[in-house]
């Protein structure tokens, strides 16, 4: 068996996985919110663009009065770091640029993102791959809107790492 098809059983991982994972979402929508919002026009063309669907969610759930703000929170992951990026003449520069950096990444954790939502079973690069993101995001702090994912990295012990769901505590 390749390692790389091997599976990862571990509650604790799929925990991690979900909470770095899910800040780093709600962060990104985050920025939305702080940057579209005041420009409700811009953010109702922007989701309708991007995600028709969140539009049905949030009507679904609300009713038909709509508050772009809030329908925000209703994109899926891939289509809200793409409206970041295809918003630049509402947003800062800098905002717009750390997020296309970061695009690459944020699109290879969208399985691993999918597997751990959806309690699908999880291949065995994907805690490295989420992990390593998350720490390089700290390094680097590229998003401006990061108030969960500073929660979330006070929160999460580093020194846990759970191989192959073992578990084990590691320094």
């Amino acid at each position: 068996m390749k390692t790389s098809n091997a599976f990862i059983n571990s509650a604790h991982t799929r925990s991690y996985l979900y909470v770095c994972i899910g800040a780093i979402e709600r962060d990104i929508r985050g920025t939305l919110v702080k940057y579209l919002a005041p420009a409700e026009s811009a953010a109702e063309v922007i989701i309708k663009k991007h995600s028709p669907s969140a539009i049905e969610r949030y009507k679904k759930d609300n009713g038909n009065l709509i508050d772009w703000e809030k329908v925000i929170d209703y994109l899926d992951y891939a289509d809200a770091f793409n409206a970041v990026t295809s918003c630049g003449e509402y947003m800062p520069k800098e905002v717009v640029t750390s997020i296309k950096k970061i695009i690459p990444a944020l699109n290879e954790i969208t399985a691993i993102r999918n597997r751990v939502m959806h309690f699908r079973p999880l291949l065995a690069g994907d805690y490295l791959k989420v992990h390593s993101l998350f720490c390089d995001l700290t390094l680097k702090e590229p998003l401006q809107n990061r108030r969960f994912f500073a929660q979330t990295q006070r929160r999460v012990d580093f020194r846990r790492v759970f191989w192959f769901g073992a578990g084990e505590r590691r320094a």
